[in-house]
């Protein structure tokens, strides 16, 4: 199997998109759920996650898979938002994302 960047896909309109342009630079690119086995992305060289319409304290946002961040894999700041990064984190955790007053 070749090498490949990821795109995690939380339900972005985007994700296609990003992958698309991914592409146009001449890099191999796939997209997987944001629940994904990490087995399937040991061959990725980078994963860019794609964030999604769903409120983190929505009882329907889509699973994570919160080993892919331990994965040494770079991640860039990019389709997803720092706050959202950290409550994926959080989730990997067993945390559950609060709201502040």
């Amino acid at each position: 199997m070749q090498d490949f960047i990821a795109v995690l896909d939380f339900g972005s309109q985007y994700a296609h998109l990003i992958a698309k342009r991914i592409r146009h630079l001449g890099a191999y690119t796939q997209i997987f759920s944001p629940s994904a086995n990490e087995e399937a992305l040991l061959q990725a060289r980078g994963i860019i996650l794609s964030g999604g319409p769903s409120s983190v304290y929505s009882a329907d946002i889509p699973e994570f898979n919160s080993k892919i961040l331990e994965m040494d894999i770079p991640v860039p700041d990019s389709g997803i938002s720092t706050l959202e990064k950290c409550q994926l984190s959080a989730s990997g955790l067993d945390e559950s994302p609060r709201q502040c007053n």
